[in-house]
């Protein structure tokens, strides 16, 4: 038996089929290596910005004297 989901335009049926979790596993293991990619693509540019930015230093005090 085919266990697919079936696109209907009636919204009333649509909202009977269920999303499992196993569905988006499935999409992101086909996809894998466009994540990967993106993810490691994020994580080098955020590195390599914070090791090549100046550090900005700043500080407040307040001295109350009663």
């Amino acid at each position: 038996m085919d266990n697919t989901p079936k696109i209907h335009v009636n919204s009333k049926i649509n909202a009977d089929i269920q999303t499992h979790l196993s569905d988006y596993l499935a999409v992101i293991l086909a996809h894998r290596w466009i994540v990967l990619g993106c993810f490691f693509l994020i994580v080098c540019s955020v590195t390599i910005f914070s090791l090549l930015s100046n550090p900005v230093y700043q500080a407040t005090a307040q001295v109350i004297i009663r």
